[in-house]
């Protein structure tokens, strides 16, 4: 027999009734808390939005939480939402790491007790705020916060994927768009890249970098150029796609041929626009999709 169940079988009769009442409202207590402590961080990145004021999701933003030695890593959605499981169920702040993209490195954000037992109760998650100088990152919300501002560790330059390989079937080939319809979208483009970019339309090219160049496209541009363009083409780009194009040839090319996929679908009943699982799923195993280097 346990010890538990010793105590409760043989001893809790025994004992005299303050004593059973007092452990009693103590399991009480204990079980109250297992139920009610926090399991998971939910939260969103987001980086203010200069040319509205409001904010944009961080998306596609690695986070992770080191749990004795080892690191477990999580990413925002393209919402920029994230939830991590808590590890331990003591009564004990977190502290997250966020990478920052634009430098390339990892700001420690610390959530106390407090913190997360506050958004449990008041049914909110975390906002962090990503910034373009210190401290970097921030966790927001109108009460007192732990903030800390430094580099950990480097990220290792991604591998970047080159084209979208679309299926060989006759659908799809039947679907090709037109002069015109590929030249509306150059026109997209690079209309949005020359706003997001500051610069005159003229000087926006085939070869002007989105990312790996030190004339490229801030993270946060390449954000905004992106929720742009999906707004406008009615489509959602994943995020591990347009994280891995350089230049703005990439990302016509692959726009080109994701309005071809809509073509070659039937039309859509709902009106929010097909994910890219969905789009997957459409075709034949053996003939799906794929974005590869």
């Amino acid at each position: 027999m346990g010890i538990l169940e010793k105590l409760l079988f043989e001893q809790f009769p025994k004992m005299p009734a303050a004593v059973r009442v007092v452990v009693y409202l103590l399991f009480v207590t204990v079980f109250v808390y297992l139920l009610l402590v926090p399991r998971f961080i939910d939260g969103q990145l987001v980086v203010s939005d200069p040319e509205t004021g409001g904010v944009l999701p961080y998306r596609g933003a690695d986070l992770q939480l080191q749990v004795d030695g080892r690191s477990y890593k999580f990413r925002s959605n393209e919402d920029g939402f994230f939830s991590i499981p808590v590890i331990g169920r003591m009564p004990q702040g977190v502290e997250l790491q966020v990478l920052h993209m634009d430098t390339s490195q990892w700001f420690p954000v610390e959530i106390s007790v407090g913190e997360m037992w506050t958004n449990v109760l008041g049914a909110r998650g975390h906002r962090i705020e990503v910034l373009a100088e210190k401290p970097f990152i921030r966790l927001g919300h109108a009460r007192a916060v732990s903030l800390i501002g430094g580099a950990l560790n480097g990220l290792v330059p991604p591998a970047y994927a080159q084209s979208l390989e679309l299926p060989r079937t006759a659908r799809v080939t039947q679907a090709r768009l037109g002069d015109l319809e590929r030249a509306a979208i150059h026109s997209e483009v690079q209309q949005a890249y020359a706003r997001v970019s500051g610069k005159r339309m003229q000087s926006v090219t085939s070869d002007s970098p989105l990312s790996g160049a030190a004339r490229g496209l801030t993270y946060v541009q390449r954000i905004q150029l992106v929720t742009e363009l999906e707004a406008r083409l009615a489509l959602k780009i994943p995020d591990d796609h347009w994280q891995q194009m350089r230049t703005l040839g990439q990302l016509v090319d692959y726009l080109e041929k994701r309005k071809q996929l809509d073509k070659a679908l039937p039309p859509q009943s709902q009106s929010h626009e097909r994910s890219w699982a969905q789009i997957q799923q459409s075709f034949p195993p053996d003939a799906r999709p794929v974005y590869k280097e």
